[in-house]
């Protein structure tokens, strides 16, 4: 799959540094210590496998290059449950746990409470950064879908190529004010 060499650049360009990053389905991966390396502040991954995420804290506590900077926050977690308060994370970056979900969710009721869940933590202008091997066709429908209660609009998109293999980067934020909010606010103006 692609490393954070690869995306550095294009991850640079929706994801504040200084923010919350919480990165999906982490398992093994490093790209939340190569973030951190690159200057991205606060980062929490989670994954719901506690042999990974116990590996990954051990792997990093291990570690001599994270003094100095705080430690990515391993996390085990249910990304179709989270534990975050709802508008409370800044971004969220999915490196094929989408594609994961899809692949494993013949009807897609595991994908809808992931992407309900996401567009349920997300701060209002969050960001929702997807890498997927899935094509725009194939994706964008599911998180375009508005009658599942996503209110976020598509604001970049890009392929990505290594070697043979094309990729897709996704991102979605989230309205910087709920549409139910404003309803609620245009109610009021005319009672």
């Amino acid at each position: 799959f692609l490393c954070y060499a690869a995306l550095s650049g294009l991850l640079e360009q929706y994801l504040l540094r200084e923010k919350l990053v919480l990165i999906l389905g982490n398992g093994l991966s490093l790209l939340g210590e190569e973030m951190r390396a690159d200057g991205y502040l606060n980062i929490c991954a989670i994954d719901y496998s506690r042999v990974c995420t116990e590996r990954m804290r051990v792997q990093q506590n291990s570690s001599d290059d994270n003094l100095g900077t705080a430690p990515v926050d391993y996390q085990l977690g249910d990304v179709t449950n989270m534990q975050y308060q709802s508008d409370s994370v800044a971004s969220v970056l999915d490196k094929a746990t989408l594609d994961t979900m899809y692949n494993a969710d013949e009807n897609l009721v595991n994908v809808h409470l992931m992407l309900s869940e996401v567009h349920r933590v997300l701060v209002p202008g969050g960001k929702y950064v997807v890498i997927s091997y899935g094509d725009p066709q194939d994706r964008l429908p599911e998180l375009l879908d508005s009658s599942k209660g996503y209110s976020w609009s598509l604001v970049g998109q890009k392929e990505i190529k290594k070697n043979k293999a094309s990729f897709h980067m996704f991102v979605l934020q989230k309205p910087r004010q709920d549409v139910s909010d404003r309803e609620k606010q245009l109610s009021l103006r005319l009672e």
